[in-house]
């Protein structure tokens, strides 16, 4: 509630900084599942987050009206924060404890089906990991190798480089111009729809989804 009155409108429990009793989370979800969906989380979408999965929550009423929430699995609580930070809104984190429930029927949380969903969110609502990056590896990958190889062959120790590798590197390039445009196209369509804030590029407004296809931008 102090975080709240200071002004935050998104206040999130930190198992791990609070403190997690013995057998109170199953083992993979302590030291895989939570810590690397939570450090996606950071990485994608600069929020300082470190345990996303914390169902202790506290926030404004009308505000989270606001996101629009719309998923029904446990992803749930990876859409709460990630469109809270989509909108600007001020999250906060304080420590919190976690102790064994007294339930004995079936656990509701499915590790690996979960943990899918929770991830696949994450990658659709950053198109800029999903396709610009790879494509941007992709291509730099194909450019080495086209570039290397477009007047002679190149022989390092025992193995030769020649047409099949620059082939491949071709085709790396194709793929790499591919994934740009797609995630030109997917960005546009997300800023038409709201799922995604405005560009910074003021120009991306100006520019239609047919346009988008045939000029890929980040």
């Amino acid at each position: 509630m102090n975080s709240l009155r200071a002004g935050n409108e998104l206040v999130m429990g930190n198992r791990f900084e609070g403190g997690i009793a013995d057998g109170a989370m199953p083992f993979l979800h302590k030291y895989l599942g939570n810590p690397i969906l939570s450090f996606l989380g950071r990485l994608f979408f600069n929020i300082p987050c470190k345990d996303f999965h914390c169902g202790l929550r506290g926030f404004e009423r009308q505000k989270a009206l606001s996101l629009n929430l719309h998923t029904t699995g446990m992803e749930f609580a990876s859409e709460m924060v990630v469109k809270s930070a989509l909108k600007g809104l001020k999250i906060d984190e304080v420590p919190t404890t976690l102790s064994p429930d007294g339930r004995t029927g079936a656990p509701h949380l499915n590790t690996w089906r979960d943990g899918w969903r929770h991830l696949c969110f994450l990658l659709l609502y950053t198109p800029k990991w999903l396709f610009f990056y790879p494509s941007l590896f992709l291509f730099m990958f194909g450019l080495v190798l086209t570039s290397g190889l477009f007047f002679d062959g190149v022989t390092i120790g025992n193995v030769e480089f020649s047409n099949n590798t620059f082939y491949a590197g071709c085709l790396s390039l194709l793929i790499s111009i591919q994934a740009m445009t797609m995630g030109s196209i997917v960005r546009k369509y997300a800023h038409k729809k709201g799922f995604l804030p405005k560009h910074n590029y003021t120009f991306l407004d100006r520019v239609s989804l047919e346009h988008s296809a045939l000029l890929p931008l980040p």
